[in-house]
């Protein structure tokens, strides 16, 4: 027992100090006596709490993830996600070969995926019962979110096209998978511009079709009108 509260606080105190949060002696001292009185009253609480911290840290160095909506009409997504209905949001083709897993790609990476929504946070149970199912950690989300409507693709950051920061991994989407462009409804004049010469300027892109959202006139929605109509 006392070795795997010594490991697990190791651990910890590793991961700090590589993030520049050195604490004293004698934190570890009082941290361990407190995990080992906690282990003593419920010894998975130690390595299921242990495990859930590390795999969360883990995820955010070892695992990028593209979130998209199935949804084009909310009024709360245009607002939080294009500067206030000024922005543009693109449209994919879902069965491109882009959201499709790649062979040297793990369960869950490479696959577009919805998101679960659900107001308890998932976590691991160590050791795991055999009639457990698999925690769908990368796929579930607050359900406060819902009306996001997430779909989520994982990706391996070193499989990224550019890295031109070590914190930033640049992955490049195919004309192919590109299907629309939505405009929002204050989109200015410039933004569109500048799209439509990018249509023109690349041939490849010729397939894709620009539209527009307007306010629905009698549902709190946005209604997606041919650009120009």
């Amino acid at each position: 027992m006392e070795a795997t509260v010594n490991k697990v606080a190791d651990a910890n105190r590793a991961y700090l100090n590589s993030i520049g949060k050195n604490l004293p002696e004698e934190y570890w001292q009082w941290a361990k006596q407190e995990q080992l009185r906690k282990y003593s009253e419920e010894p998975n609480y130690l390595k299921s709490r242990h495990l859930n911290e590390s795999l969360r840290r883990r995820m955010n160095i070892d695992v990028g993830v593209l979130c998209l909506s199935k949804s084009n009409k909310s009024i709360l997504m245009w607002s939080h996600y294009s500067a206030g209905h000024t922005g543009f949001v693109l449209g994919f083709d879902a069965e491109d070969n882009f959201f499709k897993q790649r062979p040297h790609e793990p369960h869950e990476i490479g696959e577009l995926q919805p998101v679960t929504y659900s107001p308890k946070r998932v976590g691991i149970i160590f050791p795991p019962a055999e009639t457990d199912p698999t925690p769908n950690i990368f796929f579930t989300k607050n359900e406060e979110w819902r009306y996001e409507d997430e779909w989520r693709i994982l990706r391996f950051p070193n499989d990224a096209d550019k890295t031109p920061d070590a914190n930033v991994h640049l992955f490049s989407i195919p004309p192919s998978a590109i299907r629309e462009v939505i405009f929002g409804n204050f989109a200015p004049p410039d933004l569109i511009s500048d799209l439509t010469l990018a249509k023109q300027a690349h041939s490849d892109l010729s397939h894709v079709q620009f539209y527009q959202a307007k306010l629905s006139p009698d549902r709190f929605e946005m209604d997606i009108m041919p650009y120009g109509a």
